[in-house]
């Protein structure tokens, strides 16, 4: 996992955190470590719930693939005393979904094994500078960042998109926008990735289309920084 991609969730949860609080919530050195506390602590909870939800994705699919062949047609036309006989698995409608969902469970499991590594990562100052940097890039030009938003949201006003996709998209924006040496796909990208952990499918697209109309940029598959 790379440097800038552990602060950008660490600035993430960050300003999730600010939000609770407060307007009168200062970030400085100090709070900033509480704020990293507490991101760990969220995403090894959220870790130990992935973890749980694989096992019970692939104990789900087992049992299915166990019942599928059991109740297969061929197999119910045998006598009592022959041993259930390996059948093919038809590529249904249904079939199809429950594979998906053992392989969005596979991708949650990956995530969660990068908590770890990223519990290592946060004590970095150089990545905490750079998550305060976001921070604070979206403290301070907030107001400009919800224009834009407002101005390719059509049809939407910013108070009534969804915290997370708003977040999410304040991020992108604060970093594109007001920091040095980025890489506007590499940073949508990216953003991406956190709106496929954090989001739907749904509000991927959506803030895959703001970010887009924004700054003009095709974003394909980017290389991480």
């Amino acid at each position: 996992m790379k440097a800038r991609t552990v602060s950008r969730e660490l600035a993430l949860f960050a300003l999730f955190q600010m939000d609770k609080k407060g307007d009168k919530f200062a970030l400085n050195r100090l709070n900033l470590q509480e704020l990293i506390i507490n991101t760990v602590r969220s995403l090894s909870t959220l870790a130990e719930e992935q973890i749980e939800s694989v096992g019970s994705e692939i104990a789900s699919f087992r049992d299915y693939l166990i019942d599928y062949e059991i109740d297969h047609p061929e197999n119910l036309e045998l006598p009592i005393d022959i041993p259930t006989r390996p059948v093919a698995l038809a590529t249904t409608k249904d079939m199809m979904n429950r594979l998906e969902k053992l392989l969005q469970s596979i991708d949650n499991l990956q995530e969660a094994l990068d908590v770890p590594e990223i519990k290592a990562l946060a004590e970095r100052e150089d990545i905490q500078n750079y998550a305060m940097m976001l921070v604070r890039n979206v403290s301070t030009h907030q107001a400009e960042i919800d224009q834009l938003i407002g101005g390719a949201a059509e049809g939407w006003k910013v108070e009534r998109i969804q915290k997370m996709d708003l977040m999410l998209m304040r991020l992108a924006l604060a970093e594109i926008k007001y920091a040095e040496n980025v890489d506007t796909a590499t940073v949508i990208n990216e953003i991406l990735e956190l709106a496929k952990r954090f989001t739907t499918e749904e509000s991927r697209k959506f803030i895959h289309g703001i970010l887009g109309n924004i700054t003009g940029e095709p974003v394909g598959a980017g290389e991480h920084v």
